[in-house]
């Protein structure tokens, strides 16, 4: 920072860009990837480091240092908010399932309580998914879709009862519902459910996007998913284990979790080059508007007081301002009743003479 009674010098341009893209990509990238306390620490000491360079290398006085405060701080956020909207729609769900385990062959006998630390389910050719008994409840907006992965026999067992009017077998506590496929917008009210690869052949696989711990602290999006499990086994008069895995139905969980993870990467890079050409416009104009269009250069002396002058508030004078010099002395201004009633005691005081 450059001393009292210098000339107050401009900031780098190309150190201020410089430091608000490192800002953002570190930040956005340990929120998209790393979101956790860990994330949080690292994100804090490069920011304090950045705070301490900025303070050396930028001379303070400048008047566009608070601007550039407020594009740093907004940046921040702007790239903590990408961040976590990013790892929560695509790596968290990523990492929860390359973090657990892969189970293969998962028939009618398999119970969620055992493998609720899956990551990926490969199911067998009993089991399928009867989106006939999907339900799908608008909440907050967003259409949340369940249907539930069932045996084949059983399923059809449930229809042909179903359509006489009778309780479907489903219902029955020895059939309670283990696994659930679940989705967003890709539903109607009752049936319809095409989340994912619902409906196509071959689609046999459940990716698992809940961690385990979260059915100890539920969030908001799993609560909800609850709420219309709970309305289709109402509806459909089923059953469902208080625990049952969420998953979503694919054909292929390998290209399905490669991209999931592919996504990931492309907002990270992708936000971070639109954020670097915008922030770079936006630094030029502003560097522009102190330096080169509405202010002037601006000196300090010790003890001057800048002024204002002309039309424009934000405009400085660089010069200390003169004292005023003092106006030449006018004569005495008399008016024409001083200067009679003068003349008249003049004439009278040479008549007494």
């Amino acid at each position: 920072m450059k001393s009292a009674g210098r000339k107050i010098s401009s900031p780098s341009i190309g150190l201020v860009i410089f430091g608000l893209v490192t800002a953002y990509i570190s930040v956005c990238g340990l929120t998209s990837l790393w979101l956790g306390t860990e994330a949080l620490i690292v994100s804090v000491l490069i920011l304090l480091l950045e705070v301490a360079i900025a303070a050396e290398a930028f001379d303070l006085r400048h008047p566009s240092m608070p601007w550039f405060l407020i594009i740093w701080i907004f940046s921040v956020g702007l790239a903590a908010s990408i961040g976590v909207g990013n790892y929560h729609a695509t790596y968290g769900p990523y990492k929860t399932a390359t973090s657990g385990r892969f189970y293969d062959n998962v028939g009618r006998d398999a119970k969620a309580a055992v493998l609720m630390d899956a990551g990926v389910v490969d199911f067998d050719s009993t089991m399928v998914l009867d989106d006939t008994l999907s339900v799908g409840l608008t909440l907050g907006g967003v259409t949340y879709c369940a249907a539930p992965i069932v045996s084949s026999d059983a399923s059809q067992l449930a229809g042909a009862e179903g359509d006489a009017g009778k309780a479907p077998v489903l219902g029955s506590s020895s059939m309670a519902v283990q696994f659930w496929a679940t989705g967003r917008d890709c539903c109607g009210s009752r049936g319809g459910f095409v989340c994912d690869n619902a409906g196509e052949a071959g689609a046999k696989s459940g990716i698992v996007w809940l961690d385990p711990s979260a059915w100890q602290q539920p969030s908001v999006e799993h609560t909800r998913f609850m709420q219309v499990i709970q309305a289709s086994c109402a509806l459909h008069d089923l059953q469902s284990v208080p625990q049952p895995l969420l998953v979503h139905w694919v054909h292929s969980p390998r290209n399905v979790l490669l991209g999931m993870f592919t996504r990931s990467l492309l907002v990270w890079i992708v936000s971070s080059i639109v954020y670097g050409v915008a922030i770079s416009a936006i630094v030029a104009l502003t560097n522009y508007y102190f330096d080169m269009g509405v202010r002037s250069p601006v000196e300090e002396y010790p003890g001057a007081m800048p002024h204002r002058y002309g039309n424009d508030p934000f405009a400085t004078h660089s010069k200390l301002q003169a004292p005023p010099e003092a106006s030449p002395a006018e004569p005495p201004k008399t008016s024409v009743r001083m200067w009679l009633t003068s003349a008249f005691k003049s004439k009278g005081a040479d008549d007494a003479a």
